[in-house]
């Protein structure tokens, strides 16, 4: 399952821009739902303190090597999900370290 290549991750490297934002979507209203009833949800590793990854890539596949995928999902959380931490991960700049412990119901964070 390409969502699912790198264990615990949600990867959108390889989706169209329009399928990785709806990708995104369904995966925050799973954490919500699910989180409860089990820490890995629909493949994603689910860390106790409710932080998760995101795989968006360089852009190295993109025209002019620019990349896509991670500026537009920054931008998601900015407009749709203000509450939530997402940034870079300062160790590999092609993936984001989800903050969504503001979505897990009954968790002492």
């Amino acid at each position: 399952d390409k969502l699912h290549s790198v264990p615990g991750a949600l990867d959108l490297h390889e989706l169209s821009l329009p399928v990785a934002r709806t990708v995104v979507r369904s995966a925050l209203e799973d954490v919500g739902r699910r989180f409860e009833e089990r820490r890995f949800v629909n493949g994603m590793w689910i860390s106790t303190k409710g932080e998760f990854t995101i795989i968006t890539g360089r852009g190295n596949r993109s025209a002019g090597g620019e990349a896509v995928l991670r500026p537009a999902i920054l931008a998601l959380f900015e407009d749709e999900y203000a509450s939530l931490e997402c940034a870079p991960d300062p160790q590999n700049p092609g993936m984001l370290v989800v903050d969504a412990s503001p979505l897990l119901r009954g968790s002492s964070s």
